[in-house]
């Protein structure tokens, strides 16, 4: 965190006289601090926070805060996303077995609907004992 020096300036200014040097020197910052050179060895220095650095380093807090959150909600988002597609996969596995079978009965259907099936009509026993009947045909195909 940056810190900005302030000098008490009555001390300072006590020192060197309300001077226009001593002015210069108070409002002289090097990259942030003074120059030693420029400070007498017994004046007495105060450190304070520069409250627009502290003002930053909240926001970017924040920022990173509010990053965090948005990060543990896109996982728990992609989470539930993968469990939703690996039960639409799942039930799209179930599908297709459930088609296999239904194809299969059908086929079985259409095989037994168009299969030869023969009956016996009008069976007859003559007086000499000889048994007759008709033979017909009732399936789809003919018998052959």
């Amino acid at each position: 965190m940056r810190l900005l020096t302030v000098v008490i300036a009555a001390a300072f200014l006590v020192t060197y006289g309300g001077s226009l040097q001593a002015k210069e020197a108070i409002e002289r910052p090097i990259d942030g601090q003074m120059r030693s050179e420029e400070l007498p060895p017994h004046l007495p220095i105060l450190v304070l926070e520069d409250r627009e650095a502290k003002a930053r380093d909240d926001r970017a807090e924040g920022r990173a805060e509010q990053n965090l959150i948005l990060a543990t909600y896109s996982l728990w988002v992609a989470i539930g996303g993968s469990v939703l597609s690996l039960i639409g996969t799942l039930l799209v596995v179930r599908t297709y077995i459930l088609t296999n079978r239904t194809f299969e009965w059908t086929r079985r259907a259409g095989m037994d609907q168009l299969r030869a099936y023969i009956g016996i009509e009008e069976p007859a026993i003559d007086a000499g004992g000889a048994l007759s009947f008709l033979v017909k045909n009732y399936g789809g195909t003919p018998a052959s």
